[in-house]
């Protein structure tokens, strides 16, 4: 369950691209989010998910965005490839 706090896909397909939000108290919901949907909304030519998403934060877990929703980071460090 909370794999599916951090990022948008549960696939673990190595296939998939990942893409890292960065993330801090106070992010415009729209600037995490926007970019977010647009890479978990990109498909393949065979209708294929192309991007896991992931959210980071220097610290990790709770991050407070300004419209006053939560969402849990990963560490920024502890995520493959950062």
């Amino acid at each position: 369950w909370e794999d599916n706090l951090t990022s948008f896909s549960a696939t673990t397909d190595a296939k998939l691209r990942k893409v890292m939000v960065l993330v801090c108290n106070g992010t415009v919901g729209l600037d995490a989010m926007g970019p977010a949907q647009v890479f978990h909304k990109a498909r393949g030519a065979d209708g294929q998910q192309l991007y896991s998403i992931i959210f980071a934060s220097p610290d990790g877990g709770k991050v407070a965005l300004d419209c006053g929703v939560e969402i849990v980071a990963c560490r920024l460090y502890d995520v493959d490839g950062a």
